[in-house]
C-alpha cells in the first residue's frame, strides 16, 4: 500500500517525462522525412539524366510535374553536358537540390543542413 507521501509520484514523473518523448520523436520523423527526400531526389536525377540521355530535347520542366513525388516546390534541377575525354562522346550530368521544410520550430536552427542534393552522370545516347 502507498503512503500518503507518494501520491502523484507517477503523474510528476510523466509530466517530466514527456516532453522528450515527443523530441525524440519529432526528431525521428524529421529524419525520416529527409531520408524520404533524399531517396525522392536520387529517383527525379537518375528518371532525368535516363530522359534526357535519350531525347537532349525533353522539356525537364514538365518531366518533373510527372515524376516528382516531393512536388516541384523546392525543387532545383540542372541539366548540363559534358564531353567525355576519352571516347568524344557527351555525359549529361544532373545536379538537384531540395530544401526540405522542418516539421517544427524547434528544427528551425538546422533548416541549412535539412537540404539535400545529389549529381548523376550518364553517357548520352544520342
Amino acid at each position: 500500500m502507498r503512503g500518503r507521501d507518494e501520491r502523484g509520484q507517477s503523474t510528476v514523473e510523466f509530466a517530466l517525462i514527456i516532453p522528450l518523448i515527443i523530441v525524440v520523436l519529432l526528431a525521428v520523423i524529421q529524419v525520416a522525412l529527409v531520408a524520404y527526400a533524399q531517396l525522392s531526389i536520387s529517383h527525379i536525377a537518375r528518371e532525368t539524366a535516363r530522359a534526357v540521355s535519350v531525347d537532349p530535347t525533353v522539356d525537364v520542366a514538365h518531366l518533373m510535374q510527372d515524376i516528382a513525388p516531393l512536388g516541384t516546390k523546392g525543387l532545383v534541377v540542372e541539366v548540363s553536358f559534358e564531353p567525355s575525354p576519352v571516347s568524344g562522346r557527351t555525359f549529361v550530368v544532373v545536379s538537384v537540390s531540395y530544401q526540405t521544410a522542418p516539421i517544427s520550430k524547434l528544427f528551425e536552427a538546422f533548416t541549412a543542413q535539412l537540404a539535400v542534393s545529389t549529381q548523376i552522370k550518364m553517357l548520352s545516347e544520342s
